[in-house]
């Protein structure tokens, strides 16, 4: 038997500019938004057992028609998406997810109970495209979870279905999936982190209070950190840094782990302290002088980050790429810039 808990809409900006007794309603509308939820699984929320409800009651014919449009509203949704529409999503998501290799069977008593038709192969990429607009911004579901412990878990979730619902053929087209294999060094384990696990993320994501780049932890999947290959150990840059006059080192990048003496991703929030950097940056590379970080300051603490040049010693920067993934397909080979550091580089 479902929760009988009954939910009324709040929204995560009403408290700003409104009376004290207004304020108590909005509070305690968000709160029936969370009791409305009793745990992170696709189907654990009102919205979504309503939603597993309807495709029961639904001709079997016009199942596949709710699904689909489900994911299309969000989708095409450019203000603000609700947390029903977002709940739907990810219900949706994870029915058609369900039917590829991969997949989490549909087994919880929230969940559908009558007999769903072989789907579309069209919905797989259209889900993935309503998954990626539930957790950007401008989402209620996104912005209530992330005030929640449980935030990075249920974020971890999300990944995990987009991934079974991401075609391989397009994974393989992904310049990226190309690059990964010719990426890290093998010459040296410095550097090297323990083999990155789900539980690492998780943990990871919660310390920093971030949500790392789907690209990134791509990488460190394949090699938890360490010494890059010289053909891909340098940035070129549109003006002179205290390094060089064209271009950043990228020779190492820091893994996720604790492992003795060896710099991780979990050190940024005190390496930014020691070196006076913006607080909501996350460290991917450096030498102290000098740094090169995911910049959260614009896209908050769970957008997609850019890629910046930091410089401790003269307080400057420089932004490198507008994310990530970009940032590793511009990657080239530091012999093949000049060979004389710039004046200023520290010593």
């Amino acid at each position: 038997m479902r929760p009988a808990w009954h939910r009324r809409r709040g929204h995560p900006g009403l408290l700003t500019g409104l009376s004290v007794a207004a304020a108590k309603i909005a509070l305690s509308q968000r709160e029936e938004i969370i009791m409305g939820t009793w745990d992170i699984g696709p189907f654990e929320n009102d919205m979504a057992a309503d939603f597993a409800d309807a495709l029961d009651e639904a001709p079997e014919s016009e199942r596949e028609t709710l699904v689909r449009a489900a994911l299309i509203n969000a989708v095409q949704t450019r203000d603000y998406l609700e947390s029903p529409e977002g709940s739907e999503v990810v219900a949706a998501a994870a029915i058609i997810a369900a039917q590829y290799p991969g997949g989490e069977p549909i087994s919880t008593i929230y969940g559908p109970s009558e007999t769903l038709p072989i789907l579309a192969t069209d919905l797989r990429r259209l889900a993935v495209e309503a998954l990626d607009r539930v957790v950007a911004e401008n989402s209620e579901l996104a912005d209530l979870w992330d005030e929640t412990a449980d935030g990075p878990k249920w974020r971890q979730t999300i990944r995990r279905i987009r991934a079974v619902l991401e075609p391989e053929a397009q994974r393989r087209e992904d310049p990226l999936f190309d690059l990964q294999p010719v990426f890290w060094s093998t010459d040296s384990g410095v550097g090297v982190q323990p083999d990155l696990t789900d539980q690492t993320i998780l943990e990871a994501e919660r310390l920093l209070n971030v949500t790392l780049p789907a690209s990134l932890l791509d990488l460190l999947r394949r090699q938890n950190g360490g010494l890059v290959v010289s053909s891909r150990d340098a940035f070129p840059t549109s003006r002179p840094t205290s390094w060089a006059s064209d271009h950043v080192p990228f020779d190492f990048v820091m893994g996720i782990g604790r492992r003795e003496q060896t710099l991780s991703l979990l050190d940024s929030p005190y390496l930014v302290e020691e070196w006076g950097l913006p607080t909501d940056v996350v460290l991917l590379s450096g030498g102290g002088h000098y740094w090169i970080g995911l910049d959260y300051r614009t896209c908050g603490r769970h957008g997609e980050p850019s890629v910046v040049w930091f410089d401790a010693d003269d307080n400057s920067e420089l932004p490198l790429a507008p994310d990530f993934r970009s940032f590793i397909e511009g990657l080239t080979s530091a012999p093949g810039f000049d060979d004389e550091r710039s004046e200023a580089s520290p010593g």
